[in-house]
């Protein structure tokens, strides 16, 4: 079975932004964490994913400056400490 993933999106890189809001909105559902062995988990339900993606997506085609970056805490929100979670465009890696 084929399917398709389509996300249209105004290139908002020069101001800085993503055309989306980056947190994970009900029902979208994703929680970062690190085990006691610090392994990396990234969890999300369906919805999750797909919201993952379209951030990706956009982080991905955009033309945003290197290190461009934001934090999340678990929950994929906006980060107002620790834990937190940093995404950063890094272009020479």
């Amino acid at each position: 079975m084929q399917k398709t993933f389509t996300h249209s999106f105004e290139d908002c890189s020069a101001q800085g932004s993503l055309s989306i809001d980056t947190d994970a909105v009900l029902p979208a559902k994703v929680r970062l964490s690190v085990s006691p062995d610090g392994d990396f988990w990234l969890t999300a339900n369906r919805e999750g994913m797909l919201h993952l993606a379209r951030v990706f997506a956009e982080l991905g085609l955009g033309n945003y400056e290197n290190g461009y970056h934001f934090h999340k805490d678990e929950s994929f929100q906006w980060s107002t400490g620790a834990p937190e979670f940093s995404f950063m465009v890094q272009h020479d890696l």
